[in-house]
């Protein structure tokens, strides 16, 4: 069964390019667009600076207006950010909110 049949209601995706583009699907954001105030969760596979959770939290800020409720990451790569803490835990304090990792790199090592 489908999250979205268990929950009964419909769950959307969107994803965030490089580089908009001006063809196709044109922008910053591939699928649905969050609404303003609507939540989002941001799943990712993999944590390693933080650079890209950062751009992706801006961008949606910027975009958007959503209310972004959480991270969820696959592996945690355990590097350390600019400020000496894990770079996972400094996105989560930077942005006050819950960030975590399904698995660390050295729980797989």
């Amino acid at each position: 069964m489908q999250a979205s049949q268990k929950l009964d209601r419909p769950i959307f995706y969107s994803f965030n390019r490089k580089e908009a583009k001006n063809h196709g699907e044109t922008g910053s954001l591939v699928g649905r667009q969050p609404e303003a105030k609507e939540r989002v969760l941001i799943v990712d596979d993999v944590v390693t600076d933080g650079g890209a959770k950062r751009e992706a939290i801006e961008l949606l800020q910027k975009l958007t207006n959503a209310r972004i409720c959480g991270l969820l990451i696959a592996v945690d790569r355990m590097e350390r950010g600019l400020s000496g803490m894990s770079a996972l835990t400094q996105i989560s304090e930077e942005f006050s909110l819950p960030a975590v990792a399904l698995i660390t790199i050295e729980e797989i090592v």
